[in-house]
């Protein structure tokens, strides 16, 4: 039971982070980036320390948290960046302007 829960805790610690950096990256944000490029490369030594060995319920448990945690941190992002400046990217007059960008 102990590799399924690191094994989780890791996936979903590296695709939250790669999914928060996606947005700090195309934010300019570059303290937030380096401080997650390190986290994912911790991450990561968790992921290949048991992958290998992994049984078929630690490799469910593993892709289980892959979806969860990509959700997690696109509701996840703006909402902390919108604590600390005190608005949110998408209640600015350029909501429309943001979104034309995107498509």
């Amino acid at each position: 039971m102990k590799n399924e829960i690191i094994l989780f805790l890791s996936q979903f610690a590296l695709v939250f982070l790669i999914g928060f950096q996606s947005q700090n990256v195309r934010d300019n944000r570059y303290f937030g980036s380096a401080v997650c490029s390190f986290l994912l490369g911790l991450s990561q030594c968790f992921q290949w320390r048991l992958m290998p060995n992994a049984t078929t319920v630690e490799m469910a448990v593993w892709l289980f948290a892959g979806p969860l945690a990509i959700m997690c941190a696109i509701w996840a992002h703006p909402r902390i960046f919108k604590a600390r400046k005190g608005k949110h990217f998408l209640a600015s007059k350029n909501r429309n302007e943001h979104r034309e960008k995107l498509f």
